[in-house]
Order: C-alpha cells, then sequence, then structure tokens
C-alpha cells in the first residue's frame, strides 16, 4: 500500500521553507528620569575637560550668589576645596551677573586689595 502513495505522489527534495525572519525587539523604555529630562532640554552631555571646567565655574558662580557674605568667605578660605584665581576668573566672565561685587570691583579681588585693609 505504500508503494501505491509513493507512486501517485511525487517525491519532493527541496529543502523546507525557512522560518520567517524575526524582528529583534527592543526592550521597554524605562520611565524618564531627572537626567533624562535634562538631556532632553540642553542636548547631550559635553564630557570634554573645558565643558566639565565651565559647568565647575558656573556652579561656583550660582554657589557664590546664593551664598551669605560669611559663607562666601568661607568659600574663598577654604583649605580643602578653595576655588582658583582661574576658577573665580572663569566664573566672573562666564556669570557676571552672579558674581558678588563689593566697593564696585568683584568680591574675590576687592578682599585681596590694600583699600580694605584700612
Amino acid at each position: 500500500m505504500s508503494q501505491d502513495l509513493l507512486a501517485e505522489r511525487p517525491v519532493s527534495v527541496l529543502d523546507p521553507p525557512a522560518p520567517p525572519a524575526v524582528q529583534p525587539t527592543r526592550p521597554p523604555k524605562p520611565e524618564s528620569s531627572t537626567a533624562d529630562a535634562l538631556s532632553a532640554e540642553i542636548g547631550p552631555l559635553d564630557l570634554s575637560p573645558r565643558a566639565i571646567f565651565r559647568r565647575r565655574c558656573e556652579r561656583l558662580a550660582q554657589r557664590l550668589a546664593t551664598a551669605s557674605f560669611e559663607d562666601r568667605i568661607a568659600i574663598y578660605t577654604d583649605k580643602e576645596d578653595r576655588p582658583t584665581y582661574r576658577e573665580l576668573s572663569s566664573a566672573a566672565a562666564l556669570c557676571p551677573d552672579l558674581m558678588p561685587v563689593l566697593n564696585g570691583e568683584y568680591e574675590w579681588i576687592a578682599l585681596t586689595s590694600a583699600d580694605l585693609l584700612d
């Protein structure tokens, strides 16, 4: 009987059809965080040394603008994390409106002048 089935049906020697290609799926996107929102506002984060220095100077200017006089003196004289003159000059150049002024001069310069010592 099996001979009859083979005789009636031609035998195909073709390869079976290939399975359908599976498209890779992306993992679900996590809920947006503050960093994602900030990145969307300001663009990709620049990690070059120049950009890091600029952000440090901008944060210094912001910190000086919101600190009281005593706190600013403590910032200027801090032994461990005292800002350098380069950082203070750059902060004044980047954010002149935020830098504290004393007698018409930037405070960090006025504190070392002879006029103030009298």
